[in-house]
């Protein structure tokens, strides 16, 4: 009996034993492979973020401020110089602005004859242009604009040898099938664009400037001209813009200047820039300088060095959404997306940026190359 009870125990261990053991094998075994990749999965994961912020957040000290008061001062006078050209600027525009709030009214031979076809039309006025959109319908939506038509006074115009075909018995540039610049006389120039399938073509193109009252165009500065208004009008014009044409003309004899001043300023041959050719170096209307940099005659990257007002809508660009801030040494630094970085400074605004794909489109690259310039001495720039 004792040995019947012992055997009845064992049995029922074992099969115990074995029921556990068939309800551990029930899950799926382990795959080696997929072991292996979680493993590397998590590592992988951590370094990735580990470079993405040794790229963004490494630290960038300036160097020492080697720039002499000297220096300084003679950067200061160039760019006090553009402040007076700047603001001789300004007083010319603002006359042809004053001047041009009467155009709108004189402005009849410009325009479309009143009995022309066209019954969807819109016109903006500029101090010497006329530009007149058709569209097929009243919605007058850009995507349903039929022409774009500029009258223009080209007081500037130099080389009318280019406008050496016919169109209309006149002489034009034409555009086949899709526009034609048209010089009527005294440097009236008709511009139309065939924005539509429909009229991408000479036909509906000539017709579109027959709708013109071209003799009327071409009598503006006659003698005994029937638009006295219009023509004294567009003579005072032409006046104001030759005189801004010679106030941007002493910017360009002043740039030699300003690139020997600027220079002090520029580590070159030092850290990133470091075997770049940084010698187109250009002196704007816009009071700023601009500087290429290239490698094998290909353009890398472009700093601006320049005044705060008019420098590329940069005020705006500081309130980017897009925007995010950087230290550069002591100075915040905006980056704007991978295209930009820049910093402002009392009086100036340091810019680097690219418009190419290649490694300087990266936030801490464009922050780097602010560094290379003496940002210290700068700041100290009136």
């Amino acid at each position: 009996m004792k040995k019947l009870i012992v055997l009845l125990v064992s049995s029922l261990m074992f099969f115990t034993a074995c029921g556990k053991k068939k309800d551990n094998n029930t899950q799926k075994p382990a795959n080696k492979k997929e072991i292996v990749e979680k493993k590397k999965a998590k590592p992988q994961k951590e370094e990735k973020k580990k470079q993405v912020t040794k790229t963004e957040d490494k630290e960038i000290k300036l160097p020492k401020s080697t720039v002499t008061q000297e220096q300084i001062d003679k950067l200061s006078e160039v760019f006090a110089y553009g402040d007076k050209l700047i603001e001789e600027r300004k007083k010319l525009q603002k006359e042809i602005s004053d001047l041009s709030k009467n155009f709108k009214d004189i402005s009849a031979p410009l325009q479309l004859k009143k009995d022309a076809k066209y019954k969807y039309v819109s016109v903006t006025h500029f101090s010497n242009a006329v530009w007149t959109y058709i569209y097929k319908n009243d919605k007058k939506k850009s995507t349903e604009r039929l022409f774009w038509i500029t009258v223009t006074y080209r007081y500037d115009l130099k080389d009318n040898k280019r406008y050496n075909e016919k169109f209309a018995g006149y002489d034009a540039i034409v555009f086949k099938n899709s526009g034609v610049w048209v010089l009527l006389k005294d440097s009236i120039e008709i511009r139309i664009s065939a924005n539509d399938e429909s009229v991408k073509n000479e036909k509906a193109m000539e017709e579109v400037l027959k709708s013109f009252d071209l003799k009327s165009m071409e009598s503006i500065f006659d003698k005994k001209t029937k638009f006295p208004k219009l023509k004294e009008y567009f003579l005072k014009i032409k006046e104001l813009n030759l005189k801004i044409q010679e106030v941007n003309k002493k910017f360009k004899e002043k740039e030699n200047d300003m690139i020997e001043a600027i220079k002090p300023f520029i580590r070159e041959n030092e850290g990133i820039l470091k075997g770049l050719d940084l010698s187109k170096k250009e002196y704007t209307t816009s009071n700023n300088v601009k500087i290429t940099a290239k490698k094998d005659n290909k353009n890398l990257f472009f700093v601006y060095i320049g005044r705060h007002e008019g420098f590329f809508g940069v005020i705006s660009l500081f309130k980017g959404k897009n925007a995010k801030f950087k230290k550069v040494g002591s100075y915040k630094a905006l980056l704007i997306d991978d295209k930009a970085s820049m910093i402002k400074l009392p009086t100036l605004v340091l810019k680097s940026a690219t418009f190419y794909d290649n490694e300087y489109k990266n936030p801490q690259k464009l922050s780097e190359i602010l560094a290379n310039f003496d940002i210290d001495g700068l700041a100290k720039v009136k």
